[in-house]
């Protein structure tokens, strides 16, 4: 099932969390030192034919740097302000994407509305690392997690309708 409503110029997409298992592919896992802040076995999971082969992380105590990333792109209007006690509140509810020098260069989360029902929220991506893939990796690691959780349907509210349509929302 697809949903758009269209609200002010605003995308809220709706999805069936099932649907979203066809031409993924599973990127592995890889061991991280536990006192790094990042989760001991992380797993990555991209949609279909993103230009890069991302390592999506679990997140165990890196929440300044990804309010951080979050928080840059909120002035604009593109996502809303978190702190880092909202981030910490919902580290479990995270993945990220880091770069070469151990940064976040990507995060999303899922948040909660009911025991069936969850919004995809937080999507932001560097803007040197954009297009290249990155958030459709985050959306995928995402739908992922919701299938894991077992929520039947996910949304997002966006300015980025396209991103979100060539996911399958």
């Amino acid at each position: 099932m697809r949903t758009a409503i269209i609200v002010s110029g605003i995308v809220c997409l709706l999805a069936g969390v099932a649907a979203h298992a066809h031409g993924q592919r599973d990127l592995g896992r890889e061991t991280l030192r536990a006192d790094n802040g990042w989760a001991a076995s992380g797993s990555g999971v991209t949609g279909g034919s993103t230009a890069v082969d991302a390592q999506v992380y679990v997140v165990t105590n890196r929440a300044e740097l990804i309010a951080a990333l979050n928080n840059r792109f909120a002035p604009e209007g593109l996502t809303l302000p978190r702190s880092e006690q909202f981030v910490e509140m919902r580290l479990d509810d995270y993945r990220v994407i880091r770069g070469d020098d151990g940064h976040v260069i990507g995060c999303v989360c899922l948040d909660d509305y009911s025991p069936s029902l969850v919004e995809l929220v937080s999507l932001a991506v560097e803007p040197e690392h954009q297009r290249r893939g990155l958030g459709r990796a985050l959306i995928a690691a995402a739908l992922d997690l919701a299938r894991k959780r077992q929520y039947p349907e996910i949304f997002a509210v966006s300015f980025s309708d396209d991103l979100f349509l060539h996911c399958g929302f």
